[in-house]
Parts: structure tokens; C-alpha cells; sequence
């Protein structure tokens, strides 16, 4: 026991040797009281606090710390960065009435995302420590990973960052970066997003009635608000299982002035070292191992206290050579299928603007930028070599077979090539204003454009197995989508009230916004639309708040018209014959209703209820005359989704914290017109004629994320998904035929015909992946350190889903297509966070 006693006072004496008390008090800066609860993320440590009935927390910092940089958030309060510098005094922060504007001590930030930003109806909020969890593992850190399990969601694997939000269309969703619409903000196709975690500070994704200052958005909006460099100097390098990253963050000499850099690039030469001989072994050879290089750049300037400039920027680049061939076959003695792949992609973005606020009740901002954008892909789809014919095949007496042939065999030498080109540059500009009109009434009103400069260009010949007359065939299809020099206007204007009726309890949103959009292309082509309302209602009331056991209750309702002009717009010219106003721009209305409860240490449960009309839907179908296809573009689709959405969360906590979602979808989609297409699908094959789910849609998608904390510096992170599967089509008998090659011979051929199914769905999903990650601050430094070690989709090596089969068309074998892309084995990755 007496060793006890002395083990214990040597710890005290160590620890009040290298660290000291400081005292935190918090005040409502208008009222002059304490305030409880108030939760303070000490971010140098990145300790979390709490204050007491007194409003006072005690925190301990390094005897070393030149100043400590605190976050104080409290709900019905703004959030508040304070940064300290004088250590041996009490400090006192003040904290103002969500929504109220301060006069000397402002700081202008108009889209600012916080957990106060976060509004039951309309939007979730993710902050940086929240996106530690489950952004931050994988082979390529991807803010994308912690989007996919939020409530509203549909689960889409491991590697699609192509996201269906409520039953919408995956390219319902848009992304906005700082302020900046990224019309492209993927990697790889749509494998990995270019968001990455180190460089976020927060993410806003809403799926609900989000504001009409935001428009070109169908389905859901993510507001991506990146690290401001406001911290001094700080130095992060990181290294992870593909990529190595670093990060500088310095002032620039100019005073209120700052500057963010960084890049990271990819190397999968570990990668590839542990699993190269395997994919080898199965046929996979690189010419170019995938890559990604980024680069990142924010710099801000506060001239005066009123006034702020900023400048963002990115590039991205990313591609791979791929071969494939089946190594356990001869084309002496079998067909063999190869597949040669190349990809490359270029996207750069660059933006400014200007924040200023001429009187406190006035706020202004302008933003300005331009993106560019280049992707290429080329492949060649072959089939060679020779194979006899069966008994059976030539029992079946077809009229092409020469028996006499010798060796009573045939040949393939076919070819599918396809190429494709997405080449952009976009200039955006806007204007936003915010008016005080009141302290309890706020106008906003802005108006902006986008103008794109737009290259589409595909072409493709492929050797297909198609029916005629319900009969199969093989033979070869060329196609040519070329719209060459289109320029694209988008125009927007908006009007919103923002109604505080009473304060904290009861508010309105009403606005309405006109989205318009016109295509110009050579030869006097142009395709003008009407103009589109966006009229939006969201009423939120809060009859409980403040009790001991239950901070607040909130309800909810809103309804909303959406629209968002469909990326396949790009490709129209005069050969489809469009004429001005008769295309429609898609458009969603939408209704949600939402009852959410916030409990004391942290705790929240929030349901949400939902309907979307969607009408005018746009859609092609491809008529194939002659061995071509000509495309009818159609914008008369119509569809309905409904559901609800359940989120459980305890936000931050010492021991255990987490998330659990669960999302229930029901959405149906309708193409009336056929145009007598001989499989009655469209080119992206839905159905035409008849109601049918989309190929994304799932019913039912639950999540669940814990953080196990055993000891401060170690957290356990399991985390567990389940869905319900996708549609899947019905496959017919197996048919064999005679297909007539262009030397007049035949080929034996097998083929299943596949037909849309109400009722068939894939196999469900249940992913499970494990991240232990540490973290040690070390004393008398400012330096810290973060690792992580991680397996994803553990559950793969006993249960693989299936989406369906596959019929070698020379063979007849039938194979399963595994969801996974891992070949059965569980993915293991890590990192390490080094930062100054």
C-alpha cells in the first residue's frame, strides 16, 4: 500500500511538474450568466470538456504551450473558436444567441458548418473527430466513406461513391466545396471522391428541405467546408497503405493573413507487393498501376474586421493501364477473352471571393472560379481462337455448319473497341446577400451562373449477343455520341425569409429560386428550356428544451421543388432533333417530416419521414437499324419514392460513442414511351412501358458505428452494414445457336435472354469492417501522432453475395458475380498521422 502512496504522488508531482491549471469560465455574452454544458474541444490535445453549473471547466496544458486554440459549442448558441495566449489567467468566453450577429468580435463566416448549423428536416453535420472513425481507413481515405452511412443513404459497396440519396438518381446529388459547386469530385469513375479527410474540417449533408440558395440538386446537397489555415504554423505528414501525404499550415507575414498547402500522391507498390503474384495468377497485369495525385490549396486574408479574401484550389489527377486475359486457357484449343483498359483523368479547380459585412446588418459575398476538367478511356474487348464444335451443336443442324469442314472446329478474331472523351472548362460566378431585417427576421436574396464549354465524345463497335425476333444473334453494333463545341448556360436567382418567430422555439424558411438552362451548339444548334421554380417551405418547433433528462424536442415539415439538369445533356446536338422548350429540365417534389430528441451527454434520436413526386425524368432509348444505334431522348419519365429515416448518435463521449442508421426506401420509376426497341430498355437499361424499381434501389440499409475507448489513447472502431439487395433480372433458359461469322461460317454460341423482374433481387449485403487506431500527444512538444490499423469486409471470406450469373457465351458455363471486388479476402490497410 505504501508503494501505492508513493507511486501516486510521483505521478502527481510529474504531472503538476510539466503542466498547469486553466481556468475556463463561459457566459452568455448578452445576458451576463453562466452557462452549463458547454462543450470545449481544447484542440491542441484535442481534449474534450464540459462546463459546470457555474459555467467554469478546468483544463490542463503543457508548461511549454505558447497559447491553446479552444472550440466552445453549445445548442441555441453559435459555435466559437477562441485562441489563447496569455495561459496565466482565468479566461472568460462569451457566447451569443445562435443567429445573432457580433459587433467587434465578429468573424465572418457566412456558410460556417457546426454542429449548430445541423437542423432536423433539412441537414446532418459531420466534424473533423466524427470523420476520423470512418473517413480515414482504407486503401485511399475518402470523406465519402463516413457520407455512405449516413441515414437516407442507399448502401453501395466498398468502391462507388455514386450515391443514391431518399430513392433519387445517383446524379441527383451535388457537392459544393467551400462555397464552389465541383461539378466532377471524383476519382477513378466514381470509385473515390477527391474529398479528402485531412484537409476537411467539417461536411453538411442535407437530404431533406434544404435552403433555395442552394439549386442543381435533385436529391440531397453535401457542403464540404475545408480546414481554414487560422491555427499558425502546423505541419502534418501522413502515410497510409497507397498514399503519402503532407500539409502545411503558416501564416504568410500579412497580418489576419494565412496559407493552406498539401498534396497526395499514391504508390501501390506495397500493395502490390502483397497481392501482385495473386492477380497475376488470375490473369491481371498493369501497364499503369493505378494512381492518384492531388493537390490542395486555401489561403485567406482579414484586412479588416469586415472584410475578408479568400482563394481555393485543387487538381486532381487520376488513371490506370489494365490488362486481363484467362490464364488457364489455350486459344489453340478454347476462345479466350481478353480486355485491354486505359484511363486517364484531369480535373482542376480554382476559385475566389470576398466577404464583407459593410454595416452589421448587412452581409455580402461574392464568389468567382473555374473548373477544368479531361477524362479519357479506351478499351479493347477480345475474343480469339478456336474451338470443335460439340455433338450437340452439331446435332442441332444448323444451316451455316459445314460438316466437311476438317477438323470440324471454328475461329473468333472479334474486337469490341470503345473510346471516350469528357472534355470541360466551367466558369461559375455568384452573389449571395444576407439582411437583418430584423433580429428575428433575416432576407437573403442572390443570383449566379454557370457557363460550361463542353466535348462529349464515345464510340464504340461492339460484337454483342442481341435478339431479332426474339432469336438470338451475334454481330456488331457501332455507335457515335459526339457533340463537339456545346457551350451550356446555367442561370439562377433566389429569395428566401428566414423567420425566428420565437427565438429557439418556432421558425420559418420560405424562399423560392428559378433555375434556367439553354444549350448552344455549332451550326446555330440551341436548345432553350423554360425557366424552373424552386418554391421551399421548412417550419421546425421546439416545445421542449432545457428539462433535466431531455435538452430539447423538435418537429418538423417542409416541402420543396427540386430540379437539376441530367449529366447526359451534354450530349445533345441537332441529330436528335430537339427543338427549343420541348425538352424539360427533371424535377422532384418533395415533402419530409421530422420529429428529433436530444438528450443530455450527448445523446440523439431523430426519425424522418419523407414523399417525392418525380416527374419529368429523363431518358434514351436506342433504336439499332442496320448495325447502328440512333438515340431518342425522351424527358416525359415519372416516378414516386417514399420512406423514413432513423438516426441514433451519442456524439462525442470519453468511452463509447457511435452512430446506428437505418433507411427504408420504396421508389418506382415509369419510361411511357417505347419506340418499338426490340428489348423495350432503355441505353441505361431500365424498362420502358412499365413500372419497375430502379437498378440502384434497395428497401432497407442499416449501419452501425461504435468508437470503444478502453484507454484515452486507443479507440476501437467496429463497424457494421446491412442491405437488402438491388434488382435483379430473370434469366431465361440457357439457348444455344448457330451465330453466322463474316467468313460465312458459324460459331457456337450460348446466351441466357434476361428480362426486368418485379420480384428477383440480389443477394444481401453485410460488410463488417475493425479499426483500432491510436493516438499520443507527447509532452513538452507540439507534437502528436495517429495510427491505425485496419481490416474492411471481414464477413467476405465466409459470405460473398451474389448479383446474378454469368454464361460464357462460347461455352455455356455458368459462373456467380460475387458483390465484392476483393476476390473473396478481407482488405487490410493502415496509416500514421504525424503533426506539428
Amino acid at each position: 500500500m505504501k508503494k501505492v502512496f508513493i507511486l501516486i504522488n510521483m505521478f502527481l508531482i510529474v504531472a503538476f511538474t510539466f503542466s498547469k491549471e486553466i481556468k475556463i469560465k463561459v457566459i452568455d455574452k448578452d445576458l451576463d450568466i453562466a452557462l452549463e454544458g458547454v462543450k470545449i474541444i481544447v484542440r491542441n490535445t484535442e481534449e474534450i470538456i464540459f462546463t459546470n453549473p457555474e459555467g467554469i471547466a478546468i483544463i490542463n496544458v503543457d508548461d511549454n504551450e505558447k497559447r491553446v486554440i479552444l472550440i466552445t459549442t453549445l445548442i441555441g448558441y453559435e459555435s466559437k473558436k477562441v485562441n489563447i495566449k496569455e495561459l496565466d489567467k482565468e479566461i472568460i468566453i462569451t457566447m451569443s444567441i445562435e443567429g445573432m450577429l457580433e459587433g467587434e468580435e465578429l468573424v465572418i463566416e457566412e456558410d460556417a458548418i457546426g454542429r449548430t448549423d445541423e437542423e432536423v428536416g433539412v441537414s446532418t453535420v459531420v466534424d473533423k473527430n466524427e470523420l476520423k472513425s470512418t473517413a480515414m481507413i482504407g486503401a485511399v481515405e475518402d470523406v465519402m466513406s463516413t457520407i455512405k452511412i449516413l441515414p437516407g443513404v442507399t448502401y453501395v459497396g466498398k468502391y462507388n461513391t455514386n450515391l443514391s440519396i431518399r430513392g433519387g438518381d445517383p446524379d441527383g446529388l451535388t457537392t459544393v466545396l467551400d462555397g464552389f459547386i465541383v461539378r466532377y469530385p471524383y476519382h477513378w469513375g466514381g470509385g473515390f471522391s477527391i474529398f479528402n479527410p485531412n484537409t476537411v474540417e467539417s461536411v453538411k449533408f442535407s437530404a431533406g428541405i434544404f435552403s433555395v440558395k442552394h439549386g442543381l440538386a435533385m436529391s440531397g446537397l453535401m457542403e464540404v467546408n475545408s480546414i481554414k489555415p487560422d491555427d499558425g504554423l502546423k505541419v502534418d505528414t501522413l502515410i497510409s497503405t497507397s498514399t503519402i501525404e503532407a500539409f502545411l499550415q503558416t501564416p504568410i507575414g500579412l497580418k489576419n493573413a494565412g496559407l493552406y498547402i498539401g498534396g497526395r500522391i499514391t504508390f501501390y507498390d506495397f500493395v502490390f507487393l502483397m497481392t501482385g503474384s495473386i492477380m497475376e495468377e488470375q490473369g491481371v497485369t498493369f501497364s499503369r498501376k493505378p494512381y492518384i495525385y492531388d493537390a490542395y490549396l486555401k489561403w485567406f486574408y482579414k484586412p479588416h474586421k469586415r472584410v475578408e479574401l479568400y482563394v481555393n484550389g485543387f487538381f486532381g489527377s487520376d488513371g490506370i493501364g489494365m490488362e486481363t486475359y484467362e490464364p488457364d486457357k489455350s486459344p489453340e484449343k478454347e476462345i479466350v477473352n481478353t480486355f485491354n483498359f486505359n484511363w486517364y483523368n484531369y480535373d482542376v479547380f480554382v476559385n475566389t471571393g470576398i466577404k464583407i459585412l459593410p454595416i452589421d446588418r448587412i452581409f455580402i459575398h461574392v464568389l468567382a472560379g473555374y473548373e477544368f476538367l479531361l477524362t479519357r478511356a479506351t478499351g479493347i474487348l477480345g475474343s480469339h481462337g478456336t474451338k470443335k464444335y460439340s455433338k450437340e451443336f452439331i446435332d442441332l443442324g444448323t444451316p451455316f455448319y459445314d460438316a466437311t469442314r476438317d477438323g470440324d472446329d471454328f475461329s473468333i478474331d472479334a474486337n469490341s473497341t470503345f473510346e471516350g472523351m469528357d472534355y470541360m472548362h466551367s466558369i461559375q460566378a455568384r452573389v449571395d446577400t444576407d439582411i437583418t431585417l430584423h433580429d428575428q427576421v433575416i432576407l437573403s436574396f442572390g443570383t449566379g451562373m454557370i457557363f460550361d464549354f463542353y466535348i462529349f465524345a464515345q464510340t464504340g463497335k461492339f460484337w454483342s449477343i442481341t435478339y431479332e425476333n426474339n432469336l438470338p444473334t451475334f454481330k456488331r453494333i457501332d455507335f457515335t455520341l459526339d457533340a463537339s463545341d456545346n457551350r451550356i448556360l446555367k442561370s439562377f436567382g433566389y429569395l428566401n425569409f428566414n423567420f425566428k418567430i420565437i427565438p429557439e422555439i418556432f421558425k420559418i424558411e420560405i424562399g423560392c429560386r428559378a433555375d434556367h438552362n439553354v444549350i448552344y451548339g455549332p451550326d446555330n444548334f440551341s436548345v432553350n428550356t423554360y425557366p424552373i421554380p424552386g418554391p421551399r417551405l421548412n417550419i421546425i418547433y421546439t416545445p421542449v428544451k432545457g428539462l433535466k433528462y431531455l435538452e430539447s424536442l423538435s418537429l418538423s415539415a417542409g416541402l420543396g421543388l427540386f430540379s437539376k439538369v441530367p449529366q447526359e445533356s451534354v450530349a445533345a446536338n441537332e441529330e436528335y432533333g430537339i427543338k427549343d422548350f420541348e425538352y424539360t429540365i427533371p424535377k422532384s417534389l418533395t415533402t419530409v417530416l421530422g420529429f428529433e430528441l436530444k438528450f443530455p451527454l450527448g445523446f440523439k434520436f431523430k426519425i424522418e419521414g419523407y414523399y417525392k413526386y418525380i416527374f419529368d425524368r429523363f431518358y434514351i432509348n436506342g433504336v439499332t437499324t442496320s448495325g447502328e444505334i440512333d438515340f431518342k431522348i425522351h424527358s416525359d419519365g415519372i416516378g414516386h419514392a417514399a420512406g423514413f429515416d432513423i438516426l441514433f448518435e451519442r456524439n462525442i463521449s470519453r468511452y463509447i460513442d457511435g452512430i446506428i442508421t437505418y433507411s427504408f426506401i420504396y421508389a418506382r420509376m415509369y419510361n411511357p414511351i417505347t419506340d418499338k426497341v426490340e428489348d423495350e430498355v432503355t441505353v441505361s437499361g431500365e424498362p420502358t412501358g412499365i413500372w419497375f424499381y430502379p437498378s440502384y434501389h434497395r428497401f432497407h440499409t442499416l449501419n452501425i458505428v461504435l468508437n470503444i475507448k478502453p484507454v484515452p489513447w486507443m479507440t476501437i472502431t467496429p463497424k457494421l452494414s446491412f442491405a437488402t439487395g438491388t434488382p435483379k433480372k430473370e434469366f431465361g433458359d440457357k439457348e444455344m445457336f448457330a451465330a453466322q461469322l463474316e467468313d460465312g461460317t458459324s460459331a457456337e454460341m450460348y446466351t441466357r435472354k434476361q428480362t426486368y423482374s418485379d420480384e428477383l433481387r440480389t443477394d444481401f449485403s453485410i460488410p463488417f469492417d475493425l479499426k483500432i487506431a491510436f493516438n499520443f500527444y507527447y509532452p513538452k512538444t507540439k507534437i502528436r501522432m495517429e495510427t491505425y490499423i485496419a481490416v474492411e469486409d471481414l464477413f467476405v471470406v465466409v459470405y460473398n453475395p451474389s448479383t446474378g450469373i454469368q454464361t460464357d457465351q462460347f461455352t455455356g458455363e455458368d459462373e456467380p458475380s460475387p458483390e465484392s471486388r476483393a476476390e473473396g479476402f478481407p482488405i487490410v490497410s493502415f496509416g500514421m498521422k504525424l503533426s506539428y
